[in-house]
C-alpha cells in the first residue's frame, strides 16, 4: 500500500472519529441524566472556574473561595485541576466553549501518546491506529468530568517516557518522566493519578524481571536511580497543589488517612468482574464502573472485535515481555478492587493511599487501556505475518485495514456517549435567575439557599454561590470541613443528620444540602442563623422566619471553650441566644466578658474580595467582632494596620478582638502552604530546565561514538 492511500486512510479516520465525538458532544445537548452521572460538567467544573475567571478578570487570582459552604480555600481543592496549564484556556475565552475545547486537546493528547507509545514498541501501523483510535474513545469517555480525562489522557506517555528511561539512563528521559507524572496529578483526578503510578511500578517491575538477562545490572540501577530522581523533581513541581491540598485533607471530611473516604455499605464501592467482562462485549449499554447501580444506555467499554486480537499478543516472542507485563498490571488492578468487596485480598489494602478513594470501581477506565494496548500488539502480530501463499500477493496487507475500519466503525457506532452532557447547556430556570439578581443587588452579605425540587434539580443548585459569585451556603467539593459537618450534625441531631445522608446519591456530605438534609435544616433555622443564612430561595420565594446574625458583627459578652466538643454543647445550649453572647475556642482575649447589652451590633463591611475583607468597626467600649467567615490557616488580622491575633468564634468562625473607637480591620488570606509550594515549583521547574539545557549542551559538545549506548551508561 503505497503512502498516499496510507495518508488518505489514516485522514479519513481521524475525521471519522473527531466527527463522532462533536456529534456526541452536540446531542448530549439534549440528554437527561441522574445526577452525578451526567453533569458533572455542569455542576462543578463550569461553576467555579466561571468563578476563577471572573476574579482573574478583575486582577485578582483567587486562593480562596468564599461562595461555598462558609468559605474554603480554593488552592487545597485538587478536583479543580487549578494549576493544570490546560484549563488556563478559561482565561482566555467564554469557560463553556473553553471546557470543550479542553476535552478536544486532552483526546488529542491521548491519541498523540499512544500512537507514541505503540510506535516505540515498534507496533505495526495498522496496530497504532486501532489502540488510539480506541484510547481516544476511552479518554472521551471519562471526560465527562473534567479532571477525570485530564488526568486519563497522561497514561500512555507515561509508559513512553518510562521505557526511554531505562533504555537511554538519560537526564531528558528523567526529566520528561517527572513532567509527565505531575501533569497526571495537576490535572486534579488523585485516583487516575494512583492508578498510573501503580500500573507504572507494577508494569516495569514485570517487564524488567523478564528482560534482567538482556541488562547489565549497572544499567538497571541507574535506572532506579533516574526514577528516583524523576520522583523527587515531579513531587518539587507539584508542591504548588500538593501542599495545600495535603492541608486541607487533614481538616476536611475527605482525607487521606486510611479508610477515610470508604464506606463498605455504600454502593458506590460495589464491583463486578463479571459485569466489566460484560461492558467490553456488550453493545447497547454498560454498568458504569462494573457496579450494578450504574446502568447507562450507550456501549461506552464495548471494544467489539478488537478483543479478539488480545490472545495473539502473547503469541510473538517480540512482544511477548511487554504483554506479560501489561496482563499481570491488568490482573493486579482487578485484584485491587475486588479487595475491597473479598476480606482474602485485604493484603492489597496496606498499598499507601488506595483506600483512601471513593469509587474504586474507577480503575475499570484503567482496565480498558490496557486491553486496548494488548490489541493493538495482536493486530501488529498478524501484520507480521507472511500471506503470500494464501493470497499470492507477498507483503500485502490490505484486508487489514479494511479490518481495522470495521472493528473502529463497529465501536464507534455503539459508543453513543450521550451522557457528555456539555457545559454550554442552559441550567437554571428564569425564576431562580431573577432570584440571583435581587441578591447581588443586596449590600447585606447575608448567604442564601437555594433549594431544589426533584432530584434533577439537586446537583444544579450546589454550586450557584461559585457559579454567579453569591454567597450560597449550600456547595459540592472535593473536600468540605470537618468542622462544618461536625456543626451541622451535632446541632441537628447526630442520628437525624446522619439518616438524611445515608439517603443521598453520594452518601456522604461533600457540602451540600439534599432535599432531605435542607427540610432538616428548615425546622431549626437557628443552627443557619448563627452562619449568617439570609435568604431561601426555590422555584419562588420561601417564607423564611429567622433573625439571622449579620456577616459581621460585635459583642462584648463572650464565653471559654476548651475544644470543639465543648464549644459544640455551649452552641446547643445558647442556640436562641447567639445575638447576645458569642463561643470562644482555644486563647482568651485581653478583654474581660460583659454582661449581655442587647443584639449584636452590626459591622459595615467596606470591602470583600475573595482573598480579602475590609470591615469598619465603629464601637463604643471593647468587643469581639465576628465575621462568620470560615477560621482557617493562612488568614491573618490586620487591626489598624498592626498584625492581631485571630480568634475562633462559634467553632467555625474568625473573630478579632478590637477596642473602643472607630478601625479598620483586614482580613487577608495569605496560605503559608502556597507560598511555599510556588518556591518549590518555580525552583524545580527551573532545575527541570537547567538539567534540559546542561544535556543538551554535553552531547552537542561530545564527539560521535558509534557506541553510543555504552558512552551514554558509562557516563
Amino acid at each position: 500500500m503505497n503512502n498516499s492511500v496510507k495518508n488518505a486512510l489514516l485522514l479519513s479516520g481521524l475525521l471519522l472519529v473527531v466527527l463522532k465525538f462533536a456529534s456526541d458532544l452536540i446531542a448530549g445537548a439534549d440528554a437527561s441524566f441522574g445526577p452525578n452521572l451526567a453533569k458533572d460538567a455542569i455542576n462543578h467544573t463550569w461553576p467555579f472556574w466561571n468563578f476563577i475567571k471572573s476574579s482573574v478578570d478583575s486582577g485578582v487570582f483567587p486562593l480562596w473561595n468564599p461562595y461555598v459552604s462558609v468559605g474554603a480555600p480554593l488552592v487545597g481543592e485538587l478536583g479543580l485541576g487549578l494549576f493544570y496549564p490546560l484549563n488556563w484556556l478559561t482565561f482566555f475565552m467564554p469557560v463553556p466553549s473553553a471546557l470543550v475545547l479542553i476535552q478536544f486537546l486532552t483526546v488529542l493528547i491521548a491519541v498523540v501518546g499512544m500512537w507514541a507509545y505503540l510506535r516505540y514498541l515498534a507496533v505495526a501501523v495498522p496496530g497504532r491506529v486501532l489502540g488510539s483510535v480506541l484510547f481516544a474513545f476511552a479518554v472521551f469517555t471519562e471526560s465527562f468530568s473534567l479532571t477525570l480525562g485530564s488526568s486519563y489522557c497522561w497514561m500512555p506517555a507515561a509508559l513512553l517516557v518510562a521505557h526511554r528511561l531505562f533504555e537511554t539512563l538519560s537526564i531528558a528521559a528523567t526529566v520528561c518522566l517527572s513532567l509527565v507524572l505531575a501533569l497526571c496529578f495537576l490535572a486534579g483526578f488523585p485516583n487516575f493519578f494512583l492508578y498510573t503510578g501503580l500500573v507504572l511500578v507494577v508494569y516495569f517491575v514485570v517487564y524488567l524481571l523478564l528482560t534482567m538477562s538482556a541488562r547489565p545490572m549497572r544499567q538497571l540501577w541507574v535506572g532506579f536511580c533516574l526514577s528516583g530522581i524523576a520522583l523527587l523533581l515531579m513531587l518539587g513541581l507539584i508542591a504548588v497543589q500538593l501542599l495545600p491540598a495535603y492541608e486541607l485533607s487533614g481538616l476536611s471530611v475527605r482525607n487521606i488517612d486510611a479508610g477515610a473516604a470508604y464506606n463498605p455499605n455504600s454502593f458506590w464501592e460495589a464491583f463486578s468482574v463479571k459485569l466489566m467482562l460484560r461492558n467490553f462485549l456488550h453493545p447497547t449499554e454498560a454498568y458504569m464502573y462494573a457496579n450494578q447501580f450504574l446502568l447507562i444506555d450507550s456501549g461506552i467499554y464495548y471494544m467489539g472485535g478488537a478483543l479478539l486480537f488480545v490472545p495473539l499478543a502473547f503469541c510473538s516472542k517480540r512482544y511477548l515481555p511487554v504483554s506479560l507485563a501489561i496482563l499481570v498490571s491488568l490482573i493486579f488492578l482487578v485484584l485491587l478492587i475486588q479487595s475491597y468487596q473479598d476480606p482474602r485480598l485485604s493484603a492489597l489494602q496496606s498499598i499507601p493511599l488506595v483506600d483512601s478513594f471513593r469509587v474504586n470501581g474507577r480503575a475499570v477506565a484503567y482496565v480498558q487501556f490496557l486491553l486496548i494496548v494488548l490489541s493493538a500488539l495482536g493486530l501488529s502480530v498478524i501484520c507480521s505475518i507472511k500471506f503470500s501463499s494464501l493470497t499470492g500477493i507477498a507483503g500485502r496487507r490490505r484486508w487489514l485495514w479494511f479490518v481495522v475500519l470495521l472493528v473502529v466503525v463497529d465501536i464507534g457506532v455503539r459508543r453513543e456517549n450521550h451522557f457528555l452532557v456539555p457545559a454550554f447547556v442552559s441550567t437554571e430556570p428564569l425564576q431562580v435567575a431573577d432570584n440571583i439578581e435581587s441578591i447581588r443587588k443586596g449590600k447585606d452579605h447575608k448567604r442564601i439557599l437555594m433549594v431544589a425540587h426533584g432530584i434533577e434539580q439537586e446537583g444544579l443548585m450546589d454550586n450557584v454561590g461559585p457559579k454567579y459569585q453569591i454567597p450560597a451556603i449550600s456547595a459540592y467539593a472535593g473536600m468540605t470541613q470537618a468542622r462544618w459537618q461536625n456543626y451541622i450534625r451535632y446541632l441537628v441531631g447526630p442520628a437525624e443528620f446522619d439518616d438524611a445522608i445515608s439517603h443521598t446519591v453520594l452518601q456522604r456530605f461533600y457540602g451540600n444540602f439534599s432535599m432531605a438534609l435542607t427540610d432538616l435544616l428548615l425546622t431549626r433555622p437557628e443552627i443557619l442563623d448563627a452562619a449568617s443564612l439570609g435568604h431561601v430561595y426555590s422555584l419562588e420565594k420561601l417564607d423564611y422566619k429567622a433573625n439571622p446574625l449579620p456577616r459581621a458583627y460585635a459583642l462584648s459578652h463572650y464565653i471559654m471553650a476548651a475544644d470543639e466538643a465543648q464549644s459544640l454543647e455551649l452552641l446547643k445550649q445558647n442556640a436562641g441566644d447567639l445575638h447576645e453572647v458569642v463561643i470562644l475556642e482555644g486563647t482568651r482575649p485581653k478583654m474581660h466578658s460583659s454582661l449581655p447589652s442587647g443584639s449584636a451590633k452590626r459591622i459595615v463591611i467596606t470591602r470583600y474580595t475573595p482573598n480579602s475583607i475590609e470591615l469598619t468597626p465603629d464601637i463604643n467600649q471593647s468587643a469581639i467582632v465576628v465575621l462568620t467567615d470560615a477560621y482557617y490557616p493562612g488568614w491573618e488580622a490586620w487591626l489598624d494596620g498592626h498584625r492581631v491575633d485571630i480568634l475562633r468564634a462559634n467553632s467555625l468562625f474568625r473573630a478579632v478582638e478590637v477596642p473602643a473607637g472607630r478601625h479598620t480591620l483586614e482580613f487577608r488570606y495569605r496560605p503559608k502552604t502556597f507560598y511555599r509550594g510556588r518556591l518549590i515549583s518555580i525552583t524545580s521547574l527551573l532545575l527541570v530546565l537547567v538539567l534540559l539545557v546542561g544535556e543538551c549542551l554535553f552531547y552537542r559538545h561530545r564527539s560521535p561514538s558509534p557506541r553510543a549506548g555504552t558512552d551514554k551508561l558509562n557516563a
